[in-house]
């Protein structure tokens, strides 16, 4: 996780996450669990005793994106200087205007993140694979699914670890697929996901040193076309395009 990269680096020291008031404890949990980071959040009752100061107080707070739109939260987060700001916008694939846009484009989009129950995951993914055109997922569709009758995925966000993007890949590329798999990883260029692609494939680069030549992860990170001309050949030569 980048977070985690940026605490081992000396980058971050004080950190504000902000999510749906459905995941705080979630978050706060995952934290201890996966990365052995303490937060405190905003409504434990020893971070509410201490008022204002709390925010000034604590280093690493976990906050309910509702919460900190309220004006008396506001202008104090406001305030504060944070090394790392994490938002949790997971909520927004359910959110009905962005459906709306979803529908516009003509696209039938199946969802899968960590606010869906395990039958509903279930659903997502049978629903993905018999008709819907996109799966729109977070990070927790990175393992433990099948998706070999998909064969295209584009990481939007790119992770600090290589294997957690070969992870990513091996959901669709492995036994039972039947075609060749496409991965796209999307970057702006001078911004931070452009750097940590460039970091992972040094990383990839040092490990292929040491143990040896591993499978295709990042493909060429150097292309030179641009991306607004990828896009438009894919339409010029799509089946689907319109004169």
């Amino acid at each position: 996780m980048t977070m985690q990269e940026y605490i081992i680096r000396g980058l971050a020291r004080k950190i504000l996450i902000l999510c749906p008031p459905s995941l705080v404890q979630q978050w706060e949990n995952e934290m201890k669990r996966k990365f052995n980071q303490d937060f405190i959040r905003s409504d434990d009752s020893g971070f509410k005793k201490m008022g204002k100061e709390a925010w000034a107080h604590y280093p690493k707070v976990i906050a309910s994106i509702a919460m900190a739109k309220r004006k008396e939260h506001r202008e104090i987060i406001c305030d504060q200087h944070y090394d790392l700001i994490i938002v949790d916008e997971a909520h927004h694939i359910k959110n009905r205007n962005t459906q709306a846009w979803k529908k516009k484009l003509g696209f039938k989009v199946a969802e899968f993140h960590g606010g869906l129950r395990r039958k509903e995951k279930e659903d997502q993914v049978t629903y993905f694979r018999e008709e819907a055109d996109v799966l729109v997922s977070t990070e927790v569709g990175g393992e433990g699914r099948n998706l070999q009758f998909c064969h295209g995925m584009i990481n939007y966000d790119i992770p600090w670890n290589p294997m957690a993007i070969e992870q990513r890949i091996g959901r669709i590329h492995r036994i039972g697929q039947e075609k060749d798999v496409y991965v796209y990883n999307l970057v702006a260029k001078q911004t931070i996901e452009h750097h940590i692609l460039n970091l992972l494939d040094r990383k990839i680069n040092m490990f292929e040193l040491v143990v040896g030549e591993v499978d295709m992860i990042l493909g060429d990170i150097e292309e030179k076309n641009d991306f607004a001309d990828l896009v438009m050949d894919a339409w010029v030569k799509s089946d689907t395009a319109k004169s």
